[in-house]
C-alpha cells in the first residue's frame, strides 16, 4: 500500500490530492484498487470524496463562455458612462 503510507493524514487516511487524482481517473490501476479499498472501510474518506465529486460537477465549476468580440469592451464602456452619470447627479 504504498500510496497510503506516504501521507501524514491520521490512520492512513488520503490526502485531497489522492482524491482529486483519483476522480480525474488518473491514477494507476493498483493504486486506484488501494484507494478504493480504503474508501471501502473509511466513511470519512468516503463522504469527502463524494463532497469533493460533487463539487467537481457542480454547474458553478462548468467553463464560462466567451463573450461576443468586443462585448466586453461595450458593457465595460456603457459602465463607465452609468458610473460617470451617477457622480453628476450626485453632485
Amino acid at each position: 500500500m504504498r500510496l497510503l503510507r506516504k501521507r501524514a493524514e491520521p490512520k492512513g487516511c488520503l490526502n485531497l490530492d489522492e482524491m482529486s487524482a483519483y476522480l480525474d481517473g488518473l491514477l494507476p490501476r493498483k493504486l486506484r484498487n488501494e484507494l478504493e479499498d480504503h474508501l471501502a472501510f473509511c466513511s470519512a474518506c468516503r463522504r469527502t470524496v463524494i463532497d469533493l465529486r460533487a463539487i467537481l460537477t457542480s454547474p458553478d465549476n462548468e467553463p464560462v463562455p466567451e463573450c461576443a468580440e468586443g462585448l466586453g469592451d461595450a458593457c465595460a464602456a456603457r459602465l463607465r458612462l452609468h458610473s460617470l452619470a451617477d457622480l453628476a447627479t450626485s453632485a
